[in-house]
């Protein structure tokens, strides 16, 4: 029992911080997924009961985030508690920065031409009416 109850410590651990967070954040789940696999990996001195609990928990908590761990990392690499991503391997980690850095270039991308395109509709409207659309022109450019 008491090889149990040292197993199930840093689980109870995970359990505690999601619940105890006022709002529990999606950029937390990859640093309590790597530190409880981490955890969960094989010792030789570990009983025969142990072994196979560590082999289940550890097989079903590494398929559990498996199509939504590339979120799961960006989320953390905006967090500041968590923007090293110290719980991945640097090549991973790199991976991560660059995923982020071209998510956020086709983003601005994205909002310039967005942003172009108001500009052109307000220009364009501006000579019919004049006055007040002048001030949205002028609004739309303080934004940017």
């Amino acid at each position: 029992m008491d090889d149990i109850v040292q197993l199930m410590g840093p689980v109870k651990m995970a359990t505690t911080v999601m619940c105890e967070e006022d709002q529990p954040t999606l950029s937390v789940i990859a640093p309590l997924q790597a530190k409880l696999l981490k955890h969960l990996q094989p010792c030789e001195d570990d009983s025969t009961l142990v072994a196979e609990m560590k082999r289940v928990m550890a097989d079903d908590l590494s398929t559990r985030y498996r199509g939504t761990q590339d979120a799961l990392n960006i989320a953390s690499a905006l967090d500041p508690r968590f923007k090293e991503l110290p719980y991945l391997e640097k090549e991973d980690r790199e991976q991560v920065y660059t995923k982020l850095f071209f998510e956020a270039e086709v983003s601005h991308q994205s909002r310039n031409l967005n942003s172009s395109h108001i500009l052109t509709s307000i220009d364009a409207s501006n000579g019919k009416s004049g006055g007040r659309r002048g001030k949205l022109k002028h609004k739309a450019v303080t934004i940017q």
